[in-house]
């Protein structure tokens, strides 16, 4: 029997591995989720040396609106906060710089920064600073947001027998969105708001409303996919809204928005520029009075990464590249075989 060199062997094997399995497997090696979005949320009390008092504070109103542009958005965040008890009570709040959080229809979302954030409290305009949080977070203010320990936070008097009324405005950006499942990716706008936060606050949210404005030439056909599904309703033009009672916050009840595509040459720090201006215009967003009951129900529902139908010019690369190499692995086996043959000695009769 003629024994094959054990080069030969290995290139044989090469080939068929090219042939046969020319694409990476894409298994579980990225996580899927949206990253890099653009996210508002509501404060939360954080040290965990105020937790014998966290339950004594309640959410009774919630009113958010949100501008919503390609490439960003503007929010301002009202909240009606109640001190259930006879005596006042001072604590530390905040919001998370950035973080992560889960999500049952897209596994899992990443947030990014708060920008131009102002906070005013029963009207008067308070400073936040940066502070790093760890060891020292209250655990009912973590347990939906881990990747994060830098907080905006600001020290609040909750007094007793009055309620306190906390306004929030800041703006995020949407452009750098992106959603990925596996190998897959795609990039488009994303929103969202937490409203699970809620959760660290005592008892339900008494009431609330969700006002979205579809700003800069955005339309309601350039929202993708909305959340929660059946949510919102909207005017068939370019205003959305969300009402709720009694609202026990859960993930399910966070607002993710996927909407546009993403702008190459978007310039955020001019946006940035003009926070005065934005800020007002969400400040009228609540002064006239909207009829959602005249509203219809609307509902998007695509969050899926498009992974083979967007990735065919690739899947299609990868195949003539392999094919190629195939074929240049395959010339070189039979050109060995060839050489082999002609250099294995000649055999002579015995004379």
């Amino acid at each position: 029997m003629t024994r094959i060199p054990a080069e030969m062997t290995r290139l044989i094997s090469t080939f068929f591995t090219c042939i046969l399995f020319p694409f990476p497997a894409s298994g579980n090696a990225a996580q899927p989720g949206m990253w890099n979005t653009g996210t508002g949320h509501e404060f939360i009390p954080l040290i965990a040396e105020d937790s014998m008092v966290v339950g004594k504070i309640r959410m009774v109103k919630e009113e958010i609106s949100i501008l919503l542009f390609p490439g960003f958005a503007v929010v301002r965040g009202e909240y009606e906060m109640q001190n259930l008890t006879d005596s006042g009570i001072f604590m530390t709040v905040g919001y998370p710089v950035n973080g992560e959080i889960s999500q049952d229809e897209i596994q899992y979302l990443m947030f990014d920064d708060l920008y131009a954030i102002r906070i005013y409290v029963n009207d008067s305009m308070i400073s936040a600073g940066m502070q790093t949080l760890d060891d020292t977070l209250l655990q009912n203010s973590r347990n939906h947001i881990w990747g994060t320990s830098e907080w905006y936070t600001w020290k609040m008097n909750f007094r007793s027998g009055q309620n306190s009324r906390i306004r929030v405005y800041f703006i995020v950006n949407t452009n750098n969105s992106l959603i990925r499942d596996g190998y897959f990716k795609t990039n488009s706008n994303g929103f969202s708001y937490i409203l699970e936060s809620g959760k660290a606050w005592a008892g339900t949210i008494g009431s609330g409303e969700i006002r979205i404005s579809l700003r800069g030439g955005l339309k309601a056909n350039d929202i993708q996919g909305i959340l929660p599904a059946g949510s919102f309703s909207w005017d068939k033009g370019s205003r959305m809204t969300r009402t709720f009672t009694d609202l026990e916050p859960e993930m399910q009840s966070n607002v993710v928005i996927r909407y546009a595509k993403r702008m190459d040459d978007f310039d955020f720090d001019a946006i940035l520029k003009k926070q005065n201006e934005y800020f007002a215009s969400a400040d009228s967003l609540f002064l006239i009075p909207w009829k959602p009951e005249e509203f219809e129900v609307f509902t998007a529902a695509d969050f899926r990464v498009p992974g083979i139908v967007e990735t065919v010019g690739d899947w299609a690369k990868n195949l003539v590249l392999n094919v190629t190499i195939g074929a240049i692995v395959l010339a070189l086996i039979i050109y060995l075989a060839l050489r082999y043959r002609n250099r294995r000695p000649i055999p002579h009769c015995p004379p």
